[in-house]
C-alpha cells in the first residue's frame, strides 16, 4: 500500500509539474484562430474543476467544482486553529483574490488586474447576527474599495447599511437590487412583514452612478379572513442626464420625480393560489404630468404530480419600472406560463414553458415556447431527455432541438452525450455535439475526456478535446486537478492549438474549512491566478459584485419551514449552463445575454423524498444596465395527511 501511495504521489507531482509548465509557457495565439473564452458550465460526476471548453454551434461547456466532493479525511493541524467550532457563536469568513493578466516587460511588476472579496461575521444560536462584506480592485497600481455593507439581526429586526442586499417591499416577484443606502425589515408576531429602504444606486468602477434616488415602505402577509394582503409605496426622483448620442430618449432622460402605490392580494383558489396586484403611478419624467396604472393576475398550483404557474401583467402607456440604477418604461404586456408534470413515481417529468412580452424596451420583446421531458430508467443509472424551443426576440425566430443521454456510476466508467440542432430564419441549420467519458483510476483518481464537434451546412466547423485528471491527496486532505484543452477551427485551417491549461489544488485544513488555489492560462490572455479561503461552511453573504453586473443571475435554494440554504443542488440556465449550490444554497450565472431566460432546478439532485415547492422553472429577464433580481426555489418533503 505504501509503495502504491508513493507511486501515485510521484505521478501526481510529475503531472502537476508538467501542467504548471504548460500554464506558464502557453502563449496567446489569437491571430491563428478565433478566440474562445469559456463562460458557462457543465457537470461532471466527480465535479472537479476542469479545462475550458470550445464554443460549438450551440453552446459552451465549462466544468465547475462540485461542492459535494469530499476528499479522504485526514486530521491535519493547520495554522494552529481548533478542530472544533465554538459553541457560543458561529464565526464565519470568506476571502478571495483573483489576478488576471501578466507582468510588465522584464517582470518588474504586475500589469494585470486584481479583484478581491471579503465577508466575515458572527451568529449566535438564537439567530442574532453581525456581518461585514466588502469588495475592491487594484488596477495598474491603483487600489479602490468598490462596495461595502454592514448588516445585523436583532430578534425580529434586520438592518443593513451600505450596498444592501436586494430590497423586497411586498410584491412576490418584485425587488430592487443595487441600492446603496439603508434597509430595515421587521417580522411582526402576526406574520406581517414590514420593509423600509432608502438610497441611491451603487456606483460602478469607471463611470458615474445614475442620479436616481428612491425611498419605499411596504408591508406584506397581512391576514384578512382567508386572504393575504400587501401594500407598497415608493417615492422616486431623478436628476437630468444627457441621452446617449443617437439614442431615442422617449423623454426618459428628463429630470423629474414621482410616486407609486401598489396593492396586492392572494386567496386560495382551485387547490392553488390566485394572486393579483393593482398599481398606480404619478410622475413628470416625460416633461409633463403623467398618471399610469398597471395590473397583474397569476394562478399558481403545486401538487406532487403537477405544477402550474400562469401569470399576466399589463401596464398603461407612461408606466415606469423603478429600480436603484434606472427608471425605464415598463412593458405594455407580458404573459407567462409554466407547466410541469411528474409521473412514474417521480422518475420522469415533462414541462412546457412560454412567454410573450411586448412594449417597453425593444431588446426585451420576446415570444418563447419550450417543450421537453427527461427522466431516469429505474436503478440502471441511465438517464435521458429531449427538449425543443422556439424563440423570437426581434432578430428572427430560432428553433432549437436538444437530445441528451448518459449513464453514470460512481465506481465504473460513465458517459454522457448531448446533441443540439439550432436554426434561425434565413440561415442554415447548425449542429453541435459534446460528450464526456469518465473513468475511475487507482488510488481514487479519476480521468475524463470531453470531445466536442460542431458543424453547419458547409461541413465541420470546429472541434476540440479536453482532458482532466483528478487525484485525491489524503496526506493533505485535498485534491489536485490538472486540465488541458485544445481545439481546431475551420476559419484557421483546422490548425490545432492549446486553448487552455490549468492546475487547481483544493485543500481542507480543517473539517469545516476549505481553501482553493488555481492557476490557469488561456490562449487569449495572460496567466490567471485565483486563491480563496472559507472559514466554516456557513457563509451568510454572497460576494459583493465589483460593479453592477447586468448579466449576473443569482439563485438560492432553501428548505421549506426554516428557510435554511440547501447545498449541492443542481441549477440550470436555459438547459445549457449548470451550477451546484454552495453551502448557503446560493449559485450564480455570469455573463448572461440580455433577454428572457429560464432558470430551473434539477430535481434528480434533490435529497431523497424531497420535492420542489411550487414551480421548478422560473423566467428571468436580463436587461442591459439593470441588475437582475435574485431567483428563489423552496424544497420540502410532501405532507402526508390522513382523514378519520
Amino acid at each position: 500500500m505504501r509503495r502504491e501511495s508513493r507511486g501515485a504521489a510521484r505521478l501526481a507531482a510529475l503531472t502537476a509539474a508538467l501542467a504548471l509548465g504548460l500554464v506558464l509557457a502557453a502563449s496567446p495565439r489569437a491571430a491563428e484562430a478565433e478566440s474562445v473564452v469559456p463562460d458557462s458550465a457543465a457537470v461532471a460526476s466527480d465535479g472537479s474543476a476542469g479545462a475550458g471548453a470550445v464554443t460549438t454551434a450551440g453552446f459552451t461547456v465549462r466544468h465547475v467544482p462540485n461542492p459535494a466532493y469530499r476528499p479522504p479525511t485526514t486530521m491535519v493541524a493547520a495554522l494552529g486553529m481548533a478542530l472544533e467550532s465554538r459553541l457560543r457563536a458561529l464565526d464565519f469568513s470568506h476571502f478571495q483574490i483573483a489576478r488576471r493578466g501578466g507582468f510588465t516587460a522584464g517582470g518588474r511588476g504586475p500589469a494585470g488586474r486584481a479583484d478581491w472579496d471579503f465577508a466575515a461575521g458572527e451568529e449566535t444560536p438564537g439567530g442574532d447576527r453581525l456581518a461585514l462584506a466588502a469588495s475592491g480592485a487594484s488596477d495598474r497600481g491603483r487600489s479602490a474599495l468598490r462596495t461595502g455593507r454592514i448588516e445585523t439581526r436583532l430578534g425580529a429586526l434586520d438592518a443593513e447599511l451600505g450596498d444592501v442586499n436586494p430590497v423586497r417591499f411586498a410584491e412576490r416577484d418584485a425587488s430592487i437590487p443595487g441600492l446603496r443606502g439603508v434597509s430595515l425589515r421587521h417580522a411582526a408576531p402576526n406574520d406581517a412583514r414590514w420593509s423600509i429602504a432608502a438610497g441611491g444606486p451603487t456606483p460602478f468602477a469607471g463611470g458615474a452612478a445614475p442620479a436616481v434616488r428612491l425611498a419605499g415602505l411596504g408591508v406584506s402577509e397581512l391576514r384578512f379572513d382567508i386572504a393575504t394582503l400587501a401594500v407598497t409605496a415608493v417615492g422616486f426622483a431623478r436628476a437630468a442626464r444627457p441621452a446617449p448620442w443617437g439614442a431615442d430618449s422617449n423623454g426618459d432622460t428628463l429630470a423629474g420625480r414621482g410616486g407609486a402605490v401598489t396593492f396586492g392580494w392572494r386567496v386560495p383558489f382551485a387547490r392553488g393560489d390566485l394572486e393579483g396586484a393593482l398599481g398606480g403611478q404619478a410622475h413628470d419624467l416625460a416633461g409633463q404630468g403623467t398618471i399610469a396604472v398597471s395590473q397583474a393576475v397569476a394562478w399558481r398550483l403545486a401538487t406532487p404530480r403537477l405544477v402550474l404557474d400562469v401569470s399576466d401583467r399589463r401596464a398603461s402607456r407612461g408606466f415606469r419600472r423603478v429600480a436603484a440604477d434606472r427608471i425605464a418604461p415598463e412593458a405594455g404586456g407580458e404573459t407567462r406560463w409554466n407547466v410541469q408534470s411528474r409521473f412514474a413515481a417521480g422518475r420522469f417529468e415533462a414541462h412546457c414553458a412560454g412567454v410573450r412580452r411586448e412594449g417597453g424596451d425593444p431588446l426585451l420583446a420576446a415570444r418563447t415556447v419550450q417543450l421537453g421531458a427527461s427522466g431516469g430508467f429505474g436503478r440502471s443509472g441511465w438517464t435521458g431527455g429531449a427538449e425543443t424551443a422556439w424563440e423570437d426576440r426581434g432578430a428572427g425566430a430560432e428553433r432549437r432541438l436538444t437530445v441528451q443521454i448518459g449513464r453514470f456510476a460512481s465506481l465504473a466508467p460513465s458517459f454522457d452525450v448531448r446533441l443540439e440542432r439550432s436554426a434561425r430564419d434565413g440561415s442554415a441549420a447548425r449542429w453541435a455535439t459534446t460528450g464526456e467519458v469518465l473513468a475511475p483510476l487507482a488510488g481514487g483518481a479519476r480521468a475524463a475526456l470531453e470531445p466536442r464537434l460542431g458543424w453547419d451546412a458547409g461541413g465541420i466547423d470546429r472541434g476540440g478535446m479536453a482532458a482532466r485528471v483528478t487525484w485525491p491527496l489524503a496526506w493533505a486532505t485535498g485534491r489536485l486537478t490538472v486540465s488541458l484543452a485544445g481545439d481546431a477551427a475551420r476559419d484557421a485551417g483546422f490548425r490545432a492549438r492549446v486553448s487552455e491549461a490549468g492546475i487547481a489544488f483544493a485543500w481542507m485544513p480543517r473539517p469545516r474549512d476549505r481553501a482553493n488555489l488555481e492557476a490557469r492560462r488561456l490562449d487569449t490572455s495572460s496567466l490567471d491566478l485565483t486563491a480563496s479561503y472559507d472559514l466554516e461552511l456557513e457563509r451568510f453573504m454572497l460576494p459583493s459584485a465589483s460593479r453592477p453586473d447586468t448579466g449576473l443571475v443569482r439563485v438560492r435554494v432553501t428548505r421549506g419551514g426554516n428557510g435554511s440554504g440547501l447545498a449541492d443542488i443542481l441549477v440550470t440556465l436555459d438547459g445549457r449552463e449548470f451550477r451546484f449550490t454552495d453551502p448557503d444554497g446560493a449559485v450564480a450565472f455570469d455573463r448572461v445575454a440580455p433577454g428572457i431566460h429560464i432558470v430551473s432546478i434539477d430535481e434528480t439532485s434533490l435529497p431523497t423524498n424531497d420535492q420542489v415547492v411550487g414551480v421548478a422553472r422560473v423566467f428571468v429577464t436580463v436587461e442591459p444596465g439593470r441588475v437582475v433580481a435574485p431567483v428563489g426555489f423552496t424544497v420540502a418533503r410532501p405532507e402526508r395527511r390522513s382523514e378519520f
